[in-house]
Formats: structure tokens, C-alpha cells, sequence
């Protein structure tokens, strides 16, 4: 038989150091491995997305005006028109149905948007007031809600008409919801006194000469 090759001392040295390893692998148990979990995305619904949407695109105002209407605008307010007027005048209820959900309009709320579709059905601007939304406004904002120009609102702000105060450091004014509301009653209650004194004279049958 032919006689067996001895190992060389290098494989025993191989063979030694790779029981070793395994000799430590078995004493410390099996292998570990390290994973690392990965975070999932969130992701927003349809409705949350709507709604962050919705509240960084409707900012808080004083006051909106809707501009002269185009013609998609008032065939579209002339629709709501036709389909609002028949409830509020025979006393109805008037719903608002969105996306499946439907929230009964409190008689006030239907009556504001009547009169701002009809209004824009014909290309009549609107302005909408908001008077609690904000505690002071910028003259643009305190003009719209007069229905004004800005010019002459800055005339009032000017000659002390309407009390403001000015911003530290800059040229720009606010106005205090207050303020303007006082000069909102005191131009009311001018109109009414005229208006009384001409009807006394009207009454009197005594008429300016022409």
C-alpha cells in the first residue's frame, strides 16, 4: 500500500486556526447580524393634505372683494342663483354637499351667498366683511371694507378723520378695528341726521331754490 502523505506544518497551522474560530464562534452562540429598519414614510391622506392645504391658502382677512366676474364665473354664479332663490324665498333649507357630506346653511349664510352670486352674475364686484377676524387692518384691507379708494383712505388717515398708528421703523400704518368701527357709526348717524333734516324740509314744503 503506498505510505501517507505527513501534512505539511502550514495546513496544520490552517487547520488549527480555523477550529479555533469555530471553537469561538459556538461558545458565543450564532451570529448576529445587523440590520438597521428603515423608517416609513408618512404619508398624508387626501383629507389631512386638504386640509394643511386649505388653511396656508385661506389666510385670515378683513375683508374679500370679488372683481368683476368673467363669463365662466357668472354662468356659474347664475347656477347658484337658480338653485338658491326658490329656497330662501318659499323658506326652505339650503344645503351644501361636499364630497359626500352635506352641513345644513344657517338662513344667513344662504341669504350672503344669494346676494353675492346674484351680484356677480351680472359682473358686479362684491365685498365681503369680515369685521372680528382681525384687531387692526392695513389701509388696503380698511378700504375694501369702506368701499373706498386707497387714496382717500389715506386722505382720512392724513387729516385725523380716522385715527391710525404707525408701524416703529417704517411708513406703513395700522388701523384699529375700533377706530374704523367709530367712524363707520359716526358717518352713519351724519347720513341719518341729513337725511331727517331733509325730510323736514320736505314736509315743510320749503325747497331750496334751484
Amino acid at each position: 500500500m503506498p505510505s501517507k502523505t505527513a501534512p505539511s506544518k502550514v495546513a496544520v497551522a490552517k487547520r488549527a486556526t480555523k477550529a479555533a474560530a469555530t471553537k469561538r464562534a459556538d461558545a458565543n452562540g450564532p451570529a448576529q447580524v445587523a440590520t438597521t429598519k428603515q423608517a416609513r414614510p408618512k404619508i398624508k391622506s387626501d383629507a389631512q393634505s386638504g386640509r394643511a392645504a386649505s388653511n396656508a391658502a385661506i389666510p385670515k382677512r378683513a375683508a374679500m372683494v370679488l372683481r368683476s366676474s368673467d363669463q365662466q364665473a357668472r354662468r356659474a354664479s347664475s347656477r347658484v342663483v337658480k338653485l338658491v332663490e326658490p329656497a330662501i324665498t318659499e323658506g326652505r333649507t339650503v344645503n351644501l354637499v361636499v364630497n359626500g357630506e352635506t352641513a345644513a346653511l344657517p338662513a344667513s349664510f344662504a341669504a350672503a351667498l344669494y346676494q353675492a352670486a346674484r351680484e356677480q352674475a351680472v359682473g358686479h364686484r362684491v365685498t365681503i366683511s369680515f369685521p372680528d377676524a382681525v384687531d387692526e387692518l392695513t389701509p388696503n384691507q380698511a378700504a375694501a371694507e369702506l368701499g373706498v379708494s386707497r387714496p382717500l383712505l389715506v386722505k382720512l388717515l392724513d387729516d385725523g378723520t380716522i385715527s391710525s398708528r404707525q408701524l416703529p421703523g417704517s411708513r406703513h400704518r395700522k388701523i384699529a378695528r375700533a377706530d374704523l368701527d367709530a367712524y363707520q357709526a359716526k358717518k352713519s348717524t351724519r347720513r341719518r341726521l341729513i337725511a331727517e333734516a331733509m325730510n323736514e324740509v320736505a314736509d315743510a314744503g320749503e325747497y331750496l331754490p334751484k
